[in-house]
């Protein structure tokens, strides 16, 4: 909901930007209101350029707005800097002409644009309406009333509500002892891994101890054959001396 509601608060400033340009943008359009500065400067007062009554052209209440006096200016072909018409050249004319229908044409888009925006905001605020009601008919608690015919039953109840209370009092100890737990068991599991370490490292010196008792098997072995070579050399050394003794004794 709290993510919603900035979703909102920030679609809602984006709209309030977007109203205050477009209420700027009115307010330079109004400023283009038909004046009478060139007729100012000369002597007694002209006809309505748009009315052709006895007042300024800015105090004409047949054409009262904007609107209605630009439908006129160009129905009557006047001058849109001195309102007057006759003049040989009409650059003034269309060119204010083209000005105003590119700032209608604008005023226009944003006006859709402002129309779009708050179609959507107007789907969002439902919907999250929705929600809020939804959310709040689970979170909230319906129990029809209940009237008691005695005390006893009252004071059952009240003895079940406590211990639901007592319940809920544990539960809250609980969830306030679990971070330290937590912690605790977080402080075991270093321990754990420190220990696993070292049985890592006890588990390779072993396998360096086995390496050497192999190479130690494999010099004994050597040892033994050349033990037995030599233990073969003496027996062939001894019969031939026996040979060569019962050959002297022949001799004799």
């Amino acid at each position: 909901l709290r993510t919603n509601f900035e979703v909102i608060e920030r679609v809602i400033r984006e709209l309030t930007t977007l109203v205050k340009n477009v209420a700027e943008c009115n307010l330079r359009g109004r400023s283009k209101e038909f004046t009478l500065k060139n007729e100012n400067k000369v002597k007694g007062r002209k006809p309505c350029a748009f009315c052709q009554g006895e007042h300024w052209n800015n105090q004409c209440s047949e054409y009262p707005d904007v609107k209605s006096r630009t439908k006129r200016g160009i129905e009557a072909k006047l001058c849109f800097n001195c309102l007057g018409t006759g003049h040989q050249r009409n650059d003034g004319y269309e060119s204010a002409l083209k000005t105003a229908r590119t700032e209608v044409y604008e005023l226009h888009a944003k006006n859709i644009k402002v129309e779009e925006t708050l179609k959507k905001i107007e789907v969002i605020v439902i919907n999250l309406q929705k929600k809020n009601e939804a959310t709040r008919g689970s979170l909230i608690l319906k129990k029809p009333r209940v009237d008691f015919k005695n005390n006893h039953e009252f004071e059952e109840e009240i003895s079940r509500l406590r211990g639901r209370y007592d319940e809920l009092s544990k539960l809250l100890k609980c969830a306030d002892e679990l971070p330290a737990k937590l912690e605790a068991e977080a402080t075991d599991t270093a321990h754990v891994d420190i220990l696993h370490r070292k049985v890592e490292m006890l588990d390779q010196q072993l396998n360096e101890k086995n390496v050497e008792l192999l190479q130690l098997d494999q010099r004994r072995n050597d040892a033994e054959r050349s033990f037995g070579e030599h233990k073969q050399w003496l027996r062939d050394a001894n019969y031939r001396i026996g040979e060569l003794t019962s050959e002297v004794n022949e001799k004799e």
